[in-house]
């Protein structure tokens, strides 16, 4: 290699086609319908971006299904499916004041885990007497006991 060569600025990697700033040479092994460039691994263009986050909020699906005893496929979309009624059998712990650490009560306090609740309300179905949860990557069940106005 010459001295001429070695002192040459480096010109970076080539940027993915979309425009989304992302640059690499890895390009995506497999096309979304309607594309005809391939974009680069980890493009962030909406698409794409969509893509990862719906096949990550399936995998958590099938594992919360598998964990509270579902059997078969999967159902597509957790909204559809029906609840689980395998019965849990519960040794509870009841703390109360200071023994919660503020963590988890600003967690459960939060506009996310409330809007995931909300989720959880909304697809119960009408005139039952089940109680709304939200799983935590697939291990962790966190249940809404108090009964709502109107409910069973």
């Amino acid at each position: 290699m010459s001295r001429e060569q070695l002192l040459m600025p480096w010109a970076s990697w080539p940027d993915c086609p979309c425009g989304c700033g992302v640059q690499g040479l890895k390009l995506l092994t497999k096309l979304l319908p309607g594309e005809t460039e391939y974009h680069v691994v980890k493009c962030n263009c909406v698409r794409h971006r969509n893509k990862r986050n719906n096949k990550r909020g399936q995998a958590a699906h099938a594992q919360a299904h598998r964990n509270l005893g579902g059997e078969g496929f999967t159902p597509h979309h957790e909204e559809a499916a029906r609840p689980y009624t395998r019965e849990v059998v519960v040794m509870p712990e009841s703390k109360t004041g200071s023994q919660i650490p503020k963590s988890f009560r600003a967690f459960i306090e939060s506009v996310w885990f409330r809007h995931a609740l909300f989720q959880s309300e909304r697809a119960v179905p009408f005139g039952t007497s089940v109680v709304p949860g939200v799983v935590i990557d697939g291990r962790w069940l966190i249940a809404d006991l108090k009964p709502k106005k109107g409910k069973l």
